[in-house]
């Protein structure tokens, strides 16, 4: 019975052997990879590690980088696979990092296929938030190495946030709700940013609840900053950024470029630009210093955003030396060879200024230095020459503009003053000259008992006022287009407009007896302007009107056709036109602007119908012949 025992024992005593031996290693989930943020000591523990112990501290370590020091100058994450091979359990693990740090390098078709492989692993174990990681990091690579201008829409991102609302694990949780952001994508993002935001504010609160994923802090102060500075909400956005800066302060982390890059550009919005050009310069003192850094574009962005915030603080001298160096280095098309290179320059400039500054001090002893001194003197006075006279030359031109366009308005006031003139001495003149002794000749033929001579003249006396008042209207009209181009279109009754404007020559109509056929609905509408719509109407039936002899025809016709357009046609048989004159009356109403009013002959009235018909987007058909009368056919859109 003893023996029993004994062998009993000695089997369990095996069995835990092998499970704590580096041959048999049990799975350690994805959330179980603790993140330090005291990386040096954990790098040197790892120098007397070994094993399955090593491993789970490298492990360890790149989790930390990913989630703490994402900028950290460090050698990549390639440990021997195999030492993996002896940790089935690991592998897993081994695949992620190492897709993870691939696509660091930006290589993006090898970092996928590692991506891919980590999750099927992490099914195998059924890792939900290993699998969480491994998705959000396939979806990240396929959105970044897309074919630029194609459809994006990779399962990944979704897939990983409906894991994590099955899963309890807070960080499963948490990194679903960033996979759940990132599904938007940068075309809509902005679109989506109180989404964004919601997603945010519950992720922060769930880590406040659950201290252990405080790692994931930055991830969503930096989250919701992005989201509320597409937002314009500035205010807010450099509340969660300097949360963040608090965090990693607390954790003796120094922030990422990227981080102060934020920072300052934020504070640039504000208009705050002491504090901008604070972090813009801690951020390039990281760059020059971080050999290792290499985001060339964000170099740039730095040196550009740095030069407006040196430019807003008026300090143009300074800036103007960042502004040579964004020029060279774009039109080299590369911001930086290297960071050493940058390196390089300064100390290069550093020692060259000692130089200078210890060849000066030699000089001030010795008659060379006045020469040097003169001939500085000489080219500031000849640079301060040249500047006026460039100022001077630049003042000249602007003068130069302003004197031509004010040239430019009178030739145009010249030209407006000569087009009323002749209209005053030719439309005008005629009707008024009408009036010259019509008193007296009534007086004598009231004398005389003439009535019949009377209501002649008071007829014509109607019919020049007439004439008249609507020229008055298109030289208003005339000049309210010049001035303002007004378009208030709307819905307005035909009919009201058609009876309105042959109310103006009712008296003209009775007395050359003419027939007035109105052939449409009552009912039809148009959409359009109704001040522009009433000019066009007015003036086309006023000219038929003139040509039409006694006892003539004027026929109105309207209707709505069968491509959505309100029909309007006005005929009748006057005098008509001949050929010649038709060309010149289509190519005036085809482009009102490109003939001017008196030009070819041609009245105001014609310039003003062309004008409203395309101002409310017609179109506008002339038909004539000779001694057979004219048609002018309108088309409209119809009403909305």
């Amino acid at each position: 019975m003893r023996k029993c025992k004994s062998a009993i024992h000695v089997l369990i005593f095996t069995i835990v052997y092998l499970i704590s031996s580096e041959g048999i290693c049990q799975y350690i989930p994805f959330q179980d990879i603790t993140v330090v943020t005291n990386v040096d000591s954990l790098e040197r523990l790892m120098k007397k590690q070994s094993g399955q112990q090593k491993l789970l501290s490298q492990l360890s370590l790149e989790k930390s980088y990913q989630n703490w020091f994402r900028e950290k100058s460090r050698e990549p994450f390639a440990p021997e696979k195999n030492s993996f091979n002896n940790f089935p359990a690991l592998r897993s693990h081994l695949s992620y990092f190492l897709a993870l740090n691939t696509r660091n390098q930006n290589d993006f078709k090898n970092s996928f296929p590692l991506a891919l492989k980590a999750y099927r692993e992490y099914k195998t174990h059924k890792d939900t938030t290993g699998m969480i990681h491994a998705l959000l990091l396939m979806g990240i690579v396929s959105f970044t190495s897309e074919i630029k201008g194609a459809i994006y829409h990779p399962p990944y991102f979704m897939d990983a946030y409906k894991l994590s609302l099955a899963t309890h694990i807070p960080e499963g949780k948490l990194m679903g709700k960033y996979a759940r952001i990132r599904q938007f994508g940068s075309d809509s993002l902005r679109f989506h940013l109180p989404e964004i935001i919601k997603l945010c504010r519950e992720a922060l609160l769930d880590i406040q609840k659950n201290g252990h994923c405080i790692f994931l802090n930055p991830l969503f102060y930096s989250t919701i900053s992005f989201a509320y500075g597409e937002n314009k909400a500035y205010g807010l956005s450099i509340q969660y950024l300097i949360k963040q800066n608090k965090l990693l302060e607390s954790k003796g982390i120094p922030p990422s470029i990227h981080h102060l890059n934020n920072l300052a550009y934020t504070y640039l919005k504000l208009k705050k630009y002491p504090l901008a050009r604070k972090y813009y310069e801690m951020a390039l003192n990281r760059v020059y210093s971080d050999k290792s850094y290499n985001y060339y574009e964000t170099i740039l962005y730095l040196f550009n955003s740095y030069h407006a915030t040196l430019v807003a603080l008026g300090e143009y001298k300074e800036a103007s030396k960042y502004a040579d160096s964004i020029y060279v280095y774009s039109q080299k098309n590369k911001v930086f060879e290297n960071s050493k290179s940058i390196n390089e320059l300064v100390i290069k400039y550093e020692v060259k200024k000692k130089e200078a500054d210890a060849q000066l001090l030699l000089k001030q002893k010795s008659i060379a230095e006045y020469k040097s001194k003169l001939y500085l003197v000489s080219v500031l006075l000849l640079l301060l020459i040249f500047l006026v006279v460039m100022v001077a030359t630049i003042k000249l031109n602007q003068s130069y503009r302003k004197i031509k366009i004010a040239n430019q308005e009178i030739l145009h006031f010249n030209k407006l003053r000569e087009f009323f003139y002749n209209i005053i001495a030719h439309d005008i003149r005629q009707p008024v000259s009408a009036f010259h002794g019509v008193s007296d000749t009534i007086i004598h033929y009231l004398n005389t008992k003439n009535y019949t001579k009377i209501s002649t003249i008071a007829l014509a006396v109607d019919e020049s006022a007439q004439t008249l008042q609507v020229l008055l209207d298109n030289l208003l009209q005339w000049g309210i287009y010049g001035r303002e181009k007004p378009n208030n279109p709307e819905n307005i009754s035909l009919d009201l407009i058609i009876n309105e404007t042959l109310k103006i020559y009712r008296f003209t109509i009775d007395r050359k007896s003419i027939h007035v056929p109105l052939l449409y609905n009552k009912n039809l509408m148009l959409f359009a302007d109704k001040h522009g719509i009433f000019v066009v109407l007015r003036n086309l039936i006023g000219n038929a009107i003139k040509s039409i002899k006694n006892n003539g025809n004027l026929i109105i016709e309207a209707y709505d056709d069968s491509q959505n357009q309100i029909v309007i046609k006005i005929s009748d048989n006057g005098v008509g036109m001949d050929e010649d004159t038709l060309a010149i009356v289509r190519q005036v109403l085809k482009q009102p602007d490109s003939v001017k009013p008196g030009e070819r002959g041609m009245g105001l009235g014609l310039f003003l119908i062309g004008h409203f018909v395309k101002q409310n987007n017609g179109e506008i058909e002339v038909r004539s012949s000779l001694n057979k009368g004219a048609s002018f056919i309108l088309r409209f859109p119809s009403p909305q």
